[in-house]
C-alpha cells in the first residue's frame, strides 16, 4: 500500500485481517493514526509508516501487536513527541527506524532491549 496517497486510515480497512503478518503504508500521506486503527492487526511482525506526515502517535496505536512486532518503521515523519509508553513490552522488537524526525523521548528506548538497530 505505499505510495498511494493515502491520507487516513480506516478501521475497517483490517477488520478480517487479524492473521497479516506485514504492513507497509510507506510514502503516503497520513497525518494520524487512531488508537483503534490498527487493533485488529494481533499478528504483525513489521510495520511501515515511513515517509509520510506523522506529527504525533497515540500511545495505544500498537497496543494489539506489542508482543508480536519485530520492525517498526517511521522515518521521515515530522514526529515531534514520542510518548515513554509508546514502545513498552515490546519484547519482540528488533528494529526500529526513526531517522529524520524532530521530537522529544525521555525514555522510550528503556525497554527495549532486544533492540537490534
Amino acid at each position: 500500500m505505499t505510495h498511494n496517497g493515502i491520507t487516513h486510515i480506516e478501521k475497517s480497512w483490517f477488520q478480517d485481517l487479524g492473521g497479516l503478518k506485514q504492513l507497509d503504508l510507506s510514502q503516503n500521506a497520513i497525518s494520524e493514526i487512531h488508537h483503534d486503527d490498527l487493533e485488529n492487526l494481533h499478528s504483525l511482525e513489521f510495520i511501515g509508516l515511513s515517509g509520510n506526515q506523522l506529527i504525533s502517535t497515540d500511545y495505544h496505536i500498537f497496543d494489539s501487536f506489542r508482543s508480536a512486532v519485530e520492525e517498526i518503521h517511521l522515518s521521515h515523519n515530522r514526529l515531534s513527541l514520542l510518548h515513554d509508553n509508546l514502545f513498552r513490552e515490546m519484547w519482540s522488537l528488533k528494529v526500529l527506524t526513526l531517522k529524520f524526525q524532530i521530537y522529544s523521548m525521555p525514555s522510550v528506548y528503556q525497554s527495549l532491549t532486544k533492540l537490534l538497530r
